[in-house]
């Protein structure tokens, strides 16, 4: 029986290479694709497949953040899908944070189709999969012990996700409606983000979610002015 997969990734190039390709190799067949979070969950709810794989940072066109987010929306409507995570990201904070959530097929963009191959006849048979660079990255995080990394483990994910969305230009009332919290506790997050990672101004957030790689979780965030960044903390 072959695998049934659905792709998402917002860059049409790399849509349909993936697409022309897996659908050319034995044992695959690829039912739908999708290039933003509101346009997956819709491809899901009408198109039965196995596996899912898809990029982790798309832009936002609705009501559906990209990111932890999506595949926690994901997951929770569609628990028996079986989730490949294909990523640009070099990060190997937000990788473990990612298979933290359970996603244990982890795949870069940078590994060879055949990686990716792999990795969707191991999530069909609900076994881990980490591809090449995907290990080495994960290798560096166990060898190096990176300050940056190491301060940021110290946050929680959602503390990380706040950390996140706010480096990406969100304001606080677009986080608490795109991750469905209250105003009070995202802003609580934030400042208690700060504290663990000693910080006081949100340009220095920002600066710090550059350099540890959480802004890498996606490309497309609106980043807000000096005037709003350097405003002290709520």
């Amino acid at each position: 029986m072959n695998i049934r997969i659905a792709i998402a990734d917002d860059h049409p190039f790399v849509q349909t290479a993936l697409e022309r390709n897996l659908g050319d190799r034995h044992g695959i067949d690829v039912v739908g694709v999708a290039h933003s979070p509101n346009d997956l969950l819709a491809l899901l709810d009408v198109t039965h497949c196995d596996v899912l794989l898809t990029d982790y940072a798309m832009p936002v066109d609705g009501e559906h953040p990209d990111g932890l987010r999506l595949l926690a929306e994901v997951t929770r409507r569609h628990p028996s899908l079986a989730i490949v995570v294909l990523t640009g990201l070099k990060s190997p904070q937000i990788l473990r944070t990612i298979e933290a959530k359970g996603i244990r097929c982890l795949v870069s963009k940078g590994d060879d189709l055949d990686d990716i191959e792999d990795a969707i006849h191991a999530a069909f048979k609900r076994q881990p999969f980490r591809s090449p660079l995907v290990a080495q990255a994960l290798l560096t995080l166990d060898d190096e012990f990176d300050t940056a990394e190491l301060d940021m483990h110290r946050l929680t994910p959602r503390e990380a996700e706040v950390v996140r969305m706010l480096a990406e230009g969100y304001s606080a009332t677009e986080i608490a409606r795109l991750t469905g919290r209250s105003h009070k506790t995202t802003s609580a997050q934030k400042i208690s983000a700060k504290r663990k990672l000693g910080i006081e101004l949100d340009t220095d957030l920002f600066r710090y979610a550059v350099t540890s790689g959480m802004v890498a979780a996606s490309g497309t965030g609106r980043r807000r002015t000096d005037d709003e960044s350097d405003k002290p903390s709520d």
